[in-house]
């Protein structure tokens, strides 16, 4: 029957035919409206990061989307997943809906409320410290915000394993100065710490003492001493009590008289490790005219020569100067002659006001330690021993250039070594043997550092080896070795 045929009968049907009838006539119900499964999910992301809303619906597509932010719409916003654009710190509390509409109806969704989570910040910056050698070390910094994570860095470089907030390690005399900071981390980004400095100390110790003297009265004296530590404080006694103001590693008198004839002078050095008094250097003060003229000895040097016809002396006094005999054709005596050997004492050249505190000898030349930690060097220099740059030979002193004061010093055959106020060595001249100790055979005809070695207070050289005395006792050798 055709649907004209049955409405034509709808007068005559009852109400449920009637729906019957009109149901078939007209296709079936009418399209079904959407309907919201899954709402859109409130989101926390980190600042410079994106935030993605979804939606589930169900129901007879066609669906179109628009997203709302705040109940405004979001311009091309029209799927049904909306990513937000990198996100700042503005951004936080914003509220996102999205409206689905179909040809039977739309419906919207609730909001979602998004939260950006800002970049760490430092709330604790490590503290600079101040230690032993051997001594565990630990620096922390505090961040404040979510997912931080940690890298530690040693003088701007990344320290391996180091991503902790707390970093600890033991102190080695290399980390003396060594400046640490920490980088917090999330993934909205990061904050760096301030610096903090560790200076590592050992305990103080005296490389050179002070030593007792004679002068005539009037005449000026000068105690010195050097000291290894660092960061070291001094003050001077005399007869055991403090000297007001004398508080550097020299004491002087400008001019001495009678009254000081029988003090006794020492000096108390101090760092954060601990302290140390030096032995007591008496003063005698005599008439002028009565002065001794003969100094005493207070080291003598021989030369490193297989050859008798070559060798030569030097002798250091008591008062500082160095006499020097024997041969002298490359300038050894250091006197500013070149001539053949003598047995008539030369004295050194020193500069003014200054007094030698240690010497010794090479081969064809000499070197020695001012009362001020300069180091000068003089004779042959054929292969860069008197570390002065080249190989020129200087027949009076020279200073080599050195980055600290120095303690101790030693000639070998065709090279030299110091060691500074802070344990370190440098070497300079020969090094077909390894005498250098830098791990190379190339001559230096400057001061090298010998690496590996450190709180080092005295040194001594042989023909082409060396002896080193650290702080704790124990001694380093290198270079020759073929009599063991």
């Amino acid at each position: 029957m055709t649907c004209r045929n049955l409405l034509r009968l709808i007068p005559r049907l009852g109400v449920l035919l009637t729906t019957l009838a009109l149901a078939s006539c007209l296709g079936g119900p009418g399209p079904e409206a959407p309907t919201i499964t899954d709402q859109p999910k409130d989101k926390a992301v980190f600042v410079s990061q994106t935030a993605n809303f979804d939606i589930g619906v169900t129901g007879k597509p066609p669906f179109t989307f628009q997203w709302y932010r705040n109940g405004v719409v979001i311009d091309g916003a029209t799927a049904a997943t909306y990513t937000t654009p990198n996100v700042t710190a503005a951004d936080s509390g914003a509220k996102f809906s999205v409206k689905i509409t179909t040809p039977s109806g739309s419906v919207t969704s609730s909001q979602a409320v998004l939260t950006v989570k800002d970049k760490p910040t430092v709330t604790t910056d490590p503290v600079s410290t101040s230690v032993a050698v051997g001594a565990s070390v630990s620096l922390t910094v505090a961040g404040s915000g979510e997912s931080l994570t940690y890298q530690w860095l040693r003088d701007e470089l990344p320290i391996t394993g180091a991503t902790s907030a707390t970093y600890t390690f033991t102190a080695v005399a290399a980390d003396d100065g060594a400046v640490f900071r920490a980088y917090v981390v999330n993934p909205g980004g990061y904050a760096v710490s301030a610096p903090a400095t560790v200076t590592v100390n050992d305990v103080p110790a005296f490389a050179i003492q002070p030593y007792t003297q004679t002068v005539g009265n009037g005449d000026p004296v000068a105690f010195t001493v050097l000291a290894t530590g660092g960061n070291l404080s001094y003050q001077w006694q005399r007869n055991g009590v403090n000297i007001a103001g004398a508080t550097s590693r020299t004491y002087g008198i400008a001019a001495a008289t009678a009254a000081d004839n029988g003090a006794s002078f020492s000096v108390k050095i101090t760092n954060a490790q601990g302290s140390a008094t030096s032995a007591v250097a008496n003063l005698s003060v005599v008439a002028a005219t009565v002065r001794a003229v003969a100094t005493p000895v207070a080291e003598v040097a021989l030369s490193k020569n297989a050859t008798a016809a070559y060798n030569f002396t030097y002798v250091r006094k008591s008062d500082g100067s160095i006499a020097s005999f024997g041969y002298n054709s490359e300038g050894e005596r250091g006197d500013g002659t070149v001539a053949a050997a003598s047995d008539t004492a030369g004295t050194v050249t020193l500069p003014v006001g200054r007094k030698a505190r240690q010497v010794d000898a090479g081969s064809t030349h000499g070197i020695a330690l001012l009362d001020n930690g300069d180091v000068y060097s003089w004779g042959l220099n054929d292969g860069g021993q008197l570390g002065l740059g080249d190989t020129v030979t200087r027949s009076t002193p020279a200073k080599i250039s050195l980055p600290r004061p120095a303690v101790s010093v030693a000639a070998g055959r065709s090279f030299s070594v110091a060691v500074l106020n802070d344990g370190s060595v440098y070497t300079f001249g020969a090094n077909d043997i390894g005498q250098l100790g830098n791990g190379g055979r190339d001559v230096s005809t400057t001061p090298v550092l010998v690496s590996g070695v450190n709180n080092v207070v005295a040194v001594a050289a042989g023909n082409a080896h060396v002896l080193a005395l650290r702080g704790d006792g124990s001694v380093w050798a290198w270079g020759a070795n073929a009599s063991g």
